[in-house]
């Protein structure tokens, strides 16, 4: 899209366009993972241990692990475990060092990259696949699954279904899946919230200048938000990246994993051990498949 009319002039009409409200779950053309340039600023937030912005800090990492090993892990029949969504390896590398057999499948070619770069030098062994975790179907049965940091509330009901099929079916009888929500308290934007500001060079979503329009929307009926990114060069070539987030109660997602073929046998306020109280910004949850 551009939104640059004849002589060069802004056309209001398209540019008006972005003040709308998006159909709920509206697909985008422009998917940052698949730009060289944006995964490797992605790369660079997930290993950056002072922010929380793509992974968590390390030392919330080590805790999620530490807890999950000794409440869990340690109870399963096999050690065979694989990360959804693993990025650079920064939980995979934790729990391999615990003694379990890991995979991890990640869309990023550089977080992949990374993340085998770092089992090299832990000398771990970790299977690691490029992939759509979506579109994955496992010959190999886990005893556990994870998907960590609001990846699944991500996905529209339909995708959800598919990915909870997909679990399952990768799953042995009475493995678990391990992940982790939003909920209502969720700090938000308030809703068609605007912000804008200006990059000249070497920015998170462009290495040229660009005009940054960012917008919130609240889909009450639907529990679901999106924050949404319009990316504007000199040139008045126009990207937008929008990211979904459905949010959960405790009920909701019980019922949602019955229907995926799990039952629920573990919420609280985070992966940590922290318990659930109805002020909670997020859940973790443990899921059991049903044999």
């Amino acid at each position: 899209m551009n939104i640059l009319g004849e002589n060069h002039s802004i056309n209001l009409a398209k540019l008006s366009e972005f003040h709308k409200r998006p159909p709920l779950y509206a697909a985008t053309e422009d998917h940052f993972w698949d730009d060289p340039y944006i995964s490797q600023q992605m790369l660079e937030a997930h290993i950056n241990p002072t922010t929380d912005v793509a992974s968590r800090k390390p030392e919330t990492i080590e805790a999620t692990v530490e807890w999950l090993d000794k409440e869990f892990f340690q109870t399963l029949s096999g050690n065979q475990i694989i990360d959804l969504g693993c990025g650079p390896g920064l939980y995979t590398s934790k729990i391999a060092q615990l003694g379990y057999e890991v995979s991890g499948i990640d869309l990023s070619k550089n977080a992949i990259q990374y993340a085998k770069k770092l089992a090299k030098k832990l000398d771990l062994s970790i299977k690691y696949q490029i992939g759509n975790y979506l579109d994955w179907r496992s010959y190999q049965k886990y005893d556990a699954v994870t998907l960590i940091y609001y990846d699944y509330g991500t996905f529209n009901p339909l995708q959800r279904q598919i990915l909870l099929e997909n679990i399952h079916e990768a799953l042995k009888p009475g493995g678990l899946f391990v992940f982790d929500v939003i909920t209502k308290n969720h700090e938000h934007q308030s809703d068609q919230c605007w912000e804008w500001s200006v990059c000249e060079n070497n920015g998170f979503w462009m290495q040229e200048g660009y005009l940054s329009l960012s917008n919130s929307f609240r889909y009450e009926s639907a529990a679901v938000d999106l924050s949404q990114h319009i990316i504007i060069n000199e040139n008045g070539e126009t990207k937008i990246y929008r990211i979904w987030q459905h949010w959960f109660d405790p009920s909701t997602i019980s019922s949602e994993l019955e229907e995926g073929g799990f039952e629920m046998v573990w919420v609280g306020s985070d992966l940590q051990g922290t318990g659930f109280s109805h002020d909670s910004e997020a859940m973790g949850i443990i899921a059991r498949k049903k044999n």
